[in-house]
């Protein structure tokens, strides 16, 4: 319209003509169309004019959609040898459906260095109306808007020179159905520039977000409390379809700054990709930006220290993406408890494609739930969705280590991620790990190869045996299997089998009053949910062999009697007076199913059964268990009495 406005009012003396009409049958602009275009010009006098320029059928380029109509009104406008000024015209749009949109508009065409200059304004548009048009024309995806408006000014030469626009945003709140994509009473602005340079075009962006909440799934920003601001300069050369070289820069402030190079090629594909975030505190881009991934995972809850800075590149000369990741001094804390590391430092290289840089992690501490390591460096090969170790790592653990001599991880960031590893375990003191566990200490070390731990479908699985050394005796843990072990409930299977245990040892760790002699036993079918247990079969008893000393005292008897719901029956009556026994042999089994404990001795007696059968000089004791069922709480409260008791009185 400007251009044939400005055409007419030069080819048309003003005096003495009230109306000029100019129709034109149709217009092809190669990605654009047009027919019916009427331009009607009335001139009321010497500096005034009024205008209407109209068209049908305007095709658009993709993925634009056909309007139906479309017009601009200017019912006043003043005149002057500086150009022509509209204060108050009006565009409105027809499309296929729906109603028409009507925006107001300030216009104005003034001559400057010797050329034309068009100016386009509107305030205060109501973003519903003009988001809907939008919707409708296929240009925006369905959204619901609530309150906002626009505001827009557009600087436009007529041939040669910069153009430049400058929008503004005002409590814009919106939403999409599926709940993927809101914003509430976002304040933004947007300054864009493009102008001619040597060999093609020069466009310069800058969008500033003010205030107000965004959520684009599964980011959440709230520019209230934290300001983002988003700029790009481009660049492109030759006739289209062109390559585009574009520099951008995100900033959000107190969380992070990105800036890099983004190349499109003719065909507007991805040439190539270099973007740097520069050093920042760790804590707040993992809350921002790595926290919404990683919901549900083992690492959506933590509190992180340190700074991190890191480099993502892509270029067709090293096909795929690489992502290189510097830690300086980094912290992670579980908020759940279950596992702490740090002073984390080194790089972090990754390949797509290819083969990869090494990896190099030091840290120099940290614990998983209430057990603590030491220092320890991890070196290897990240490429695609798998690592390999590069050297042995050794982790201080327990007052001994473990080594791990190889490890693999396959399938990394997938539901499907496997890992194996073997090593050696230095005997490590069992006295610590009670401690740390808050367990009744006792000693013993945990010692020996691991031939291969393997982690598949959310299990880890040990093959062969774990030994330990403990009260004299011998402990090995068989067909170790441990289901989701940082999950919500974890679960645990075993079968762990004891040979030679110290009776006077272990009844001594656990003040349960003294016993000598020697004790074998398992605990088959072992299940663990949230480490409490659900399932066994276990049984201890004396062994066969066994020729040791086998004495009980009075304290270990009722202790043993009350375990089992039992009763203590004496030889005679005053060797009540006693403090300790002789017994031929003693035992107790459990079965434990839906929370019962099916219960048994070392031998049938007349009524019930025997937990410790008399003999050998006097005096004897017999104890009888008389209970066959008993609750599982029930019972747990009875060893917990036990444990903390001050033990009976004898009188």
């Amino acid at each position: 319209m400007a251009a044939l406005l400005a055409a007419s009012l030069a080819a048309v003396p003003a005096h003495g003509v009230e109306e000029v009409t100019l129709a034109i049958g149709a217009v092809d602009g190669g990605g654009w169309s047009s027919g019916d275009i009427v331009l009607a010009l009335a001139f009321p006098s010497d500096d005034r004019v009024s205008a209407r320029l109209t068209t049908r059928d305007l095709v658009l380029p993709e993925p634009l959609h056909t309007l139906a109509a479309a017009s601009v009104e200017c019912p006043r406008a003043d005149v002057s040898a500086a150009g022509i000024d509209c204060p108050r015209a009006e565009l409105r749009l027809e499309g296929g459906d729906g109603e028409p949109l009507l925006l107001p508009l300030s216009m104005g065409l003034t001559r400057a260095g010797g050329g034309w200059r068009l100016r386009l304004e509107t305030k205060d548009v109501d973003t519903g109306s003009l988001w809907g048009f939008a919707v409708d024309q296929g240009l925006l995806p369905g959204l619901e808007i609530g309150d906002g408006a626009l505001s827009l000014s557009l600087s436009l030469p007529m041939d040669t020179g910069d153009t430049s626009a400058r929008a503004t945003l005002s409590h814009l709140t919106f939403s999409d159905a599926p709940g993927l994509h809101a914003g509430e009473d976002l304040n933004a602005r947007l300054e864009a520039r493009l102008s001619r340079a040597e060999g093609g075009w020069r466009g310069t962006a800058e969008l500033a977000l003010d205030s107000g909440q965004l959520y684009l799934d599964p980011v959440f920003v709230d520019a209230g409390a934290t300001r983002v601001s988003l700029s790009a300069e481009a660049e492109i050369h030759g006739e289209a379809p062109s390559p585009i070289v574009s520099r951008w820069r995100f900033h959000q402030e107190g969380v992070a700054g990105i800036a890099g190079t983004i190349a499109l090629d003719g065909n507007r594909g991805l040439a190539s990709l270099d973007l740097h975030l520069s050093r920042a505190a760790a804590d707040p881009v993992y809350r921002n930006y790595l926290q919404p991934f990683a919901i549900g995972t083992l690492f959506d809850g933590l509190r992180l220290e340190g700074d991190v800075d890191a480099r993502v590149q892509w270029h067709p000369a090293n096909p795929g993406w690489r992502v290189r990741l510097n830690l300086d001094d980094v912290g992670l804390d579980d908020a759940a408890g279950r596992f702490h590391l740090f002073g984390l430092g080194g790089i972090l290289d990754w390949h797509e494609v290819g083969a990869a840089d090494a990896t190099e992690l030091a840290w120099a501490g940290g614990r998983v739930y209430r057990i603590d390591f030491g220092a320890g460096v991890l070196g290897g090969r990240l490429a695609g969705r798998r690592f390999d170790l590069g050297a042995p790592v050794r982790v201080p653990l327990l007052e001994g280590a473990v080594t791990v001599d190889a490890l693999e991880v396959a399938a990394i960031g997938t539901p499907d991620m496997q890992w194996k590893f073997r090593g050696t375990v230095e005997p490590m003191s069992l006295a610590a790990l009670t401690g740390a566990l808050a367990w009744p200490a006792f000693g013993g070390t945990l010692g020996g190869d691991i031939p291969q731990v393997s982690y598949a479908g959310g299990v880890v699985t040990v093959d062969g045996s774990l030994d330990m050394a403990v009260f004299d005796g011998a402990v090995s843990v068989r067909r170790l299997r441990v289901a989701d072990p940082f999950g919500v409930v974890p679960v645990l299977r075993a079968d762990v089998d004891f040979r030679d245990l110290s009776l006077d040892a272990l009844t001594s760790t656990f003040s349960f009053g003294n016993i000598q002699g020697k004790l074998e036993g398992r605990v088959h079918g072992l299940i663990l949910k949230d480490w409490k247990p659900t399932a066994f079969d276990a049984r201890f008893a004396t062994p066969d062999d066994d020729d040791s000393r086998h004495r009980i005292s009075q304290r270990a008897v009722e202790n043993l009697a009350s375990l089992g719901g039992a009763g203590a029956v004496l030889s005679t009556t005053f060797l009540r007076l006693f403090e300790e026994f002789s017994y031929r042999r003693l035992g107790i089994s459990c079965r434990l199913h839906n929370r019962v404990c099916d219960m048994d001795g070392v031998a049938p007696a007349t009524r019930g059964y025997y937990i410790v059968e008399g003999g050998g000089l006097p005096p004897r004791i017999d104890v009888l268990g008389f209970n066959r069922r008993v609750d599982w709480d029930v019972l747990l409260g009875r060893a917990r009495q036990i444990v903390t008791s001050d033990g009976p009185v004898v009188r």
